[in-house]
């Protein structure tokens, strides 16, 4: 079985350098790759503005979304805490003061 040994090198300026040696035969092969972009300079700083125009209602969408998992992680715990055999012998109303007295 040939064994083929591959190094990967990245260098500040985004340059990927690929480099395949055969070990048996020492045979080498290397490419290198550049990242392209079709963006000009004006192009990149517009959407930098756009990104930080838009950071604090991406910050209060996300402080949403936590809360909504905190509730519905909240719901799920009460959930299961009515399932269990602790509350099952329990009337209604001795359940919601249970529920409320352990929040």
């Amino acid at each position: 079985r040939p064994q083929i040994e591959v190094t990967f090198d990245i260098n500040v300026d985004g340059l990927l350098s690929v480099t395949a040696k055969e070990n048996e035969s020492g045979k080498e092969q290397s490419v290198t790759i550049q990242g392209s972009s079709n963006l000009s300079e004006n192009e990149i700083d517009n959407m930098l503005e756009e990104a930080e125009k838009y950071a604090s209602i991406d910050k209060e969408q996300k402080e949403k979304s936590d809360l909504v998992l905190t509730a519905t992680s909240y719901c799920q715990t009460i959930e299961e805490k009515i399932d269990t055999d602790e509350l099952s012998d329990c009337t209604e109303d001795e359940k919601k003061e249970k529920i409320d007295t352990d929040e």
